[in-house]
Order: structure tokens, then sequence, then C-alpha cells
């Protein structure tokens, strides 16, 4: 009997050297390859990031553009510039309020005339004369909108962005009335078609930083940085910091411009450079990078950032030629890496010891006894899996899972029904967190998740995509009413969440995207519905859009 536990007790040592060998050996290459992978990823993950940032920075620079194009273009506009202060309309000043109230923001919206007097404002600043600024100089020359780089505000003596719409009088008989004050204020002439036509003023608006500074913290996470560059290098946002300021706040991170623009010398330029890892990329718009050609000037790098090796991916926005880069550490890839590896090999020490233990205990146990540790070993599994894919908050799929699904899901088989993706943007949540504090908006968060989920399917995907940003992912749909449907009920399911038996305050601004079968991947389904949501934010919020058509309010 005891000679045959000493031979046990030998094989099973035996067991355990021969495999425990080979699984180090395992983890080794295997940490390798993840390295390799997770630089990978971190690239694409960087220009995915700037692609969502160029796009929703140029929706809604567009959208703002649009509504001061259309008071400039107003009869009454042209003629408030024309006339002289005592037989001035008062009802343009009330349109401007009006029109500059629309935007949500704090900003000041004013009319100049063409000798750079303004005229009129929405705030009770006096009027001001902007001559000699750049935005003005180049709007009367080149009859154009501007999109300024950084300037100093003079009343707010704060760095903001200026944009800039030409008011052009064109009507012969108002150019005729007013042709003293046109002459006086040296408006320049156009010469079109033979028709006498002046620049007799701009309307513009100022925007603060903490403007766009939203924008870069919405697309940025703990370790990923997005930075936001005008063309002259200056710093427009940056979410490594809490706020930009006046240029004191920024000193701080005026290390970081610097190194980013030493490293992209040959940015619009034909040269294309070899970095340290020994791949090349290029700064010029339609190149071949990484074997796909794109439309815009986009690369990546590797940087010294605050004396950290880090990756930074970059692209140049169409529309104003700010310069957008992602900014990643090697250190956190490395680090990802590392714990992904331990976790691995904490989970795969576990399992062979449970397996060695089996082995052991073979001779003594009964089938009955084996096939129980198995199961045990698979539910330990199921709930690692499960654990992995959920937002612990809300208890729905978190944004890997939903990303993982989704994408299985949409490229899996032919359907006869549609597709379709919600983006759920709660408003108002910031400021009732602000008020009722982070606990009282994680209840609100939690108890919109859980209203939120009874209202689809059991196999319908939904997530909790970040902050208070909710995806849900629906395929087979029978037809669109359905899909409308449902978002009229999470609409209606927003505006009753109640904290303390008081309503919470918030409604829901909701972006839908669809497709017949697999028309379209879940990156393009994603971006359209995200489109969507801010045409609803930019018309008042509490609604749905519908494939980047009409808004309509619940």
């Amino acid at each position: 009997m005891k000679k045959n536990d000493g031979i046990r007790s030998n094989m099973f040592r035996n067991l355990i050297l021969v495999s425990f060998i080979p699984y180090i050996l395992a983890i080794i290459i295997f940490a390798i390859i993840m390295t390799r992978n997770s630089v990978e990823d971190s690239r694409n993950d960087g220009m995915f990031r700037n692609q969502i940032m160029n796009e929703k920075l140029e929706d809604v620079l567009d959208l703002h553009l649009t509504i001061m194009r259309n008071f400039a273009v107003n009869p009454g506009t042209r003629q408030f510039i024309l006339q002289e202060e005592e037989d001035r309309d008062p009802v343009i000043q009330l349109m401007l309020e009006i029109t500059n109230g629309g935007f949500k923001d704090s900003s000041n919206m004013s009319i100049t005339r063409a000798d750079g007097m303004q005229i009129a404002r929405t705030d009770d600043h006096e009027m001001l004369n902007v001559s000699d600024r750049q935005y003005f100089i180049k709007t009367l020359e080149e009859n154009t909108e501007v999109i300024s780089d950084v300037l100093i505000g003079r009343v707010s003596n704060k760095p903001g962005i200026f944009l800039t719409v030409p008011v052009v009088e064109m009507d012969t008989q108002n150019i005729s009335d007013y042709r003293d004050t046109i002459d006086k204020m040296n408006a320049p002439l156009l010469q079109d078609d033979d028709t006498e036509k002046y620049i007799i003023g701009i309307v513009q608006r100022e925007y603060g930083l903490d403007f766009f500074q939203d924008f870069v913290e919405a697309i940025s996470e703990d370790e990923i940085r997005v930075v936001i560059l005008d063309n002259q290098g200056k710093l427009i946002a940056d979410s490594g910091v809490d706020s930009i300021g006046s240029e004191e706040e920024r000193a701080d991170i005026n290390s970081i411009r610097e190194q980013v623009l030493s490293n992209i010398d040959a940015w619009n330029t034909e040269e294309v450079r070899n970095f340290g890892d020994k791949e090349t990329y290029s700064f010029e718009a339609g190149t071949d990078i990484k074997g796909a050609e794109n439309e815009e000037g986009f690369g990546s790098m590797n940087m010294e950032i605050d004396g950290e090796a880090s990756l930074v991916c970059f692209s140049v926005n169409t529309m104003t030629g700010w310069l957008v880069a992602t900014i990643r550490p090697y250190r956190d890839i490395r680090e990802q890496v590392i714990h992904q590896a331990l976790l691995i090999g904490i989970i795969g020490s576990v399992v062979l010891a449970l397996i060695a233990v089996v082995a052991f205990y073979i001779s003594k146990k009964s089938t009955k006894d084996i096939s129980d540790e198995v199961n045990a070993l698979t539910s330990a599994r199921d709930r690692f899996k499960s654990e992995s894919e959920t937002d612990k908050l809300t208890d729905l799929y978190n944004k890997g899972a939903l990303e993982r699904m989704a994408k299985a899901r949409l490229n899996s088989g032919e359907r006869d029904g549609l597709d379709a993706l919600y983006v759920i943007d709660l408003d108002h949540f910031k400021e009732v967190n602000d008020t009722l504090g982070h606990q009282a908006g994680d209840e609100i968060l939690k108890e919109f998740a859980k209203r939120l989920k009874k209202v689809f399917r059991t196999e319908d995907i939904v997530a909790r995509f970040g902050g208070d940003e909710f995806v849900v992912v629906l395929t087979d749909m029978p037809n669109e009413e359905v899909i409308q449907r449902k978002a009229a009920q999470i609409n209606e399911v927003a505006l009753n969440i109640q904290y303390e038996e008081k309503n919470a305050g918030i409604s829901a601004s909701i972006g839908i995207a669809t497709a017949k079968g697999q028309e379209m991947t879940y990156e393009e389904l994603f971006s359209k519905a995200d489109k969507s949501v801010y045409i609803v934010k930019g018309s008042g919020r509490n609604g749905y859009s519908y494939n980047e058509g009409q808004f309509i309010r619940q």
C-alpha cells in the first residue's frame, strides 16, 4: 500500500514538472505575440478616436456656421448694418440674441461693419473695433467664412476661437440708397457677372476653449490623451488637464505641444520619415499609409512625452486644418499586456492545480466526483467571462462586449429584417450629477439601465458605452415603425426616472441608424447613429433622429 502511494506521489510530481515547463514557455510566447498585437490595436484605436473627433468637430462647426449664415443673409441684417444708429430696427438686436441663445452656451455673438466697428453684441460690453483682427481681415479680403486659430479675447482675456460669416449686400436699390455709407466704411467691392456687390460687414461668434475641451474629454480615457492644436501650433484642447484657461494655466502642458511640433516638421510636405519602430508613415493627404488609401492626412509616430515613450496617432482636420492627436504611453500598453498575461497565468495555474488534484485523486474518486470538479471549473470560467463583459454599475454589457457581440451579430448569416443601432445620450445628466452628487447620479444611471433593458428583447444587445451614453443593437426587426416605437419608449423611460420620489429631470437624445441585412458594418452604423444624436442635440434634445433625418420631439 505504501509502495503504491509512493508510486502515485512520483507520478504526480512528474506530471506537474512535465506540465509546468511547456506552460511557462507558452505564457512567454503569448506575451510576445500579445505585445505586438496590442501596439497595432492601440494604433487602430487611436486612428478611430481621431476619426470620431474630426467628425464631431466638423458636424458641430458646420451646424454653427449654417445658423450664422442664415442670420447673415437676412435682408434685415443687411439693412441694420447700412442704417444709422437711430434708424436701426431693434428687432434685429432681439433676433441676434435669440439666435445666439439657441447655441446653449455663454459665447458672445456680434455684428460688425466693414470698417471693423461692432454695432451689435449679445452681451453688455461696449462695442469694439476689430479691424486689426486677422479673422476679420481674411473674411473681407477673401469673402469667406473663417474659423480662426487661438486668439486672446479682448473681453474675456482668455484664449478662444472665432467663427465669422461675411454679410454681402447685392440689392441695387440698397446700394444706391446707402452709397455714402458703403463708401464711408470702405466696403470691399465684389465683381460677379457684372453685378455690383459689397461686403458690408460680418457676423461673428467667440468660443471659449472649454467648448472644445468637452469634446476631447468625451473621447479620451484614463491613459489615452487627446490633444487639438491649431495651425500655429497653439493648444486648443487637451484631455490631460481639467480646463484650458489663461496662458499661465496652460504653461504646464506647453512641453507636450513643443514636442508634438518638433516631431512633425514634415507636415504638409511629401517627405516620408522612418520612426523608431522601423515602420514608415506619411504625413501627406492621399498617400498610402499601412497599405490603405486615405482622404485626409494622418499617421502615427513614436515620441517621448514628458520623458515617457508614447505612441502618437494624428490627423489633420480637413475643415479647419487643426491637428488632432491621440497620445498613449507605451507604459500603459505594456501594463495592459502584463495584466492580461498575469491574469491568464493565474487562471492557467488554477486550472493546472485543479487538473493535478483531479489526477491525484482519480483512483479514489468516482466518475461522479470527477464530473462535479469539471462542472465547478466550467462554472468558474463562465462567471469570469460574465464579469469581464458586464458594466459594474448598471449590469449591462460594457463597451468591449458591445463591440465584439455587435460585430459578430451583424456579420452572421442572411436576414430578411432590418438591423438597427441606437445611440442614447442622457440630457442634463451632468447638471443633475453636479447638483445631487455622484451617488445620486449612479442611482439614476442604474434605474435608467434597468428600465431600458425591459424595453427590448432578451436577445437584443443593450450596453453602457460610457458615462451617460448607452448603445442598443437590434437585428432582424420587421419594420421601421417598430424601431421608432422603441425610441419613443426610451424617451418616455428617461422622462419618468425618479430619485427619492422626485422626477430626476433628465431626458434622452437618441440617434438611430438602420440597415438591411449586412449592408453596413458596426462602425458605419455607429457613426451614422452618433451623427443623428447631434441633430437631436442641436434641435432641442428630448427626441430622436432616424438615419440623420428630421428631429422627432417627444
